[in-house]
């Protein structure tokens, strides 16, 4: 496994039949052998957890005595990603030729896990433990949008820059330069990361230098922007929002339809402004900084359209619902915490490793929050309102979901 990143990434997988998974199949001139995802149930009814709810996770399991913290022989330890609902474990999938152990390379997005692998200069693309695309190169996944029966994936090229976006296995827009805004690991991304729908289109952005673009149904618009420098776009109600620079080091500013909001925090020096959160009509932005004189205090500023401001210590955060807004926030000291309007901000004891921006959900007014903890030989688990329940593996939980995500 990859160094830990910050948050959870968890996954999920639907089975039709409770016949295993042939994964036979032919890449290029290569045939590959795979060993076969165990059903161990397929069925989809919404058995109860507090009026009817239900919510999946996915974990990444590895032999009981491999230490998965150091990860010294990545790559040729056989692992499973394992798909939980309500608890249960429902699928098991092997690592390897179409998933990887890594937290940022399975994704759950509309009741299917998706998983990459990369070999051999190329790169498979699965959906439920079935190769659905293959590129002759290695590609990074920045997006993915299943819609109205069609599968359309954003990849931008690996170790350069670039990007080109499929409807299925039909490529119908590329640049051979520019850096896409967004991914599948930022929280503000989340559930689709750069690719996502907006009024009735599918859309992302991109920049080339100092130009930005929009692209909506494949069709590519210069933005109009500020002439200081841009953090973020996003598409909102068909409008284009853009946070962007200020006229200081401790101001910026967010442009939402017709009304611009300055953020101009009395001592907060931003270091990396952050992201544009859509959240259901009550866009925010966010960004790390410090409040005083020294960088290493590290804070998340909350800067709302209307003009408010929510200071949370830590590194980042994680929005688990937008009513009420309810907001998860992490440090790389693994102090972890959150905050809601009604009852402010809260912490949870322990020290843990956030691997996904899916760290964290709300149910029925109830919090889940994905913990894997920092302590050797500790298990991980899920905690629900409260009261942690561990899950009795030697790996880590990616992510939790309800399921209409």
């Amino acid at each position: 496994m990859k160094t830990p990143l910050i948050i959870s990434g968890v996954l999920l997988l639907f089975v039709s039949s409770c016949e295993p998974l042939s994964l036979n199949y032919s890449i290029g001139s290569s045939r590959l052998s795979h060993q076969t995802p165990r059903a161990l149930s397929h069925t989809r009814d919404s058995s109860a957890i507090g009026g009817g709810s239900v919510y999946y996770y996915t974990a990444v399991s590895f032999p009981p005595d491999y230490d998965w913290r150091r990860d010294s022989s990545y790559g040729a330890v056989q692992a499973s990603i394992n798909l939980y609902r309500n608890d249960s474990l429902i699928f098991q999938i092997p690592t390897g030729t179409v998933a990887s152990p890594d937290a940022d390379m399975h994704h759950f997005i509309k009741g299917h896990l998706y998983t990459q692998f990369r070999f051999g200069g190329r790169t498979v693309l699965a959906k439920d433990g079935q190769p659905v695309l293959e590129l002759d190169h290695e590609a990074i996944l920045a997006g993915l949008l299943p819609l109205d029966g069609k599968l359309y994936s954003l990849w931008k090229n690996r170790g350069g820059e670039g990007f080109s976006l499929m409807d299925g296995s039909n490529e119908v827009f590329s640049r051979s330069r520019g850096q896409l805004a967004g991914s599948l690991s930022l929280g503000a991304y989340v559930p689709s990361g750069a690719l996502y729908q907006d009024a009735g289109k599918t859309c992302f952005f991109y920049r080339n230098g100092n130009e930005w673009y929009v692209v909506r149904d494949s069709r590519e618009e210069t933005v109009r922007k500020p002439y200081l420098p841009v953090y973020d776009m996003r598409s909102l109600d068909g409008e284009v929002c853009i946070f962007y620079h200020g006229d200081s080091s401790i101001s910026a500013n967010f442009r939402y339809k017709e009304s611009v909001v300055n953020f101009s925090p009395s001592g907060f020096h931003f270091l990396n402004p952050g992201y544009i959160y859509g959240n259901e009509g009550n866009p925010f932005c966010a960004g790390t900084g410090y409040p005083g004189g020294d960088p290493a205090d590290a804070y998340t500023l909350v800067n709302f359209v209307s003009g408010q401001s929510v200071m949370l210590p830590g590194s980042g955060i994680c929005q688990l619902s937008s009513s009420p807004l309810t907001l998860m926030f992490y440090s790389s000291d693994g102090t972890t915490g959150y905050y809601s309007g009604s009852s402010g901000i809260k912490y949870l004891q322990g020290s843990y490793y956030h691997l996904s921006p899916n760290a964290g959900i709300r149910i029925d007014k109830k919090l889940y929050i994905v913990l894997n903890p920092m302590e050797p030989g500790r298990k991980p688990g899920i905690w629900k309102d409260g009261n942690m329940d561990e899950l009795d593996i030697n790996g880590f939980i990616s992510g939790i979901y309800q399921s209409s995500q």
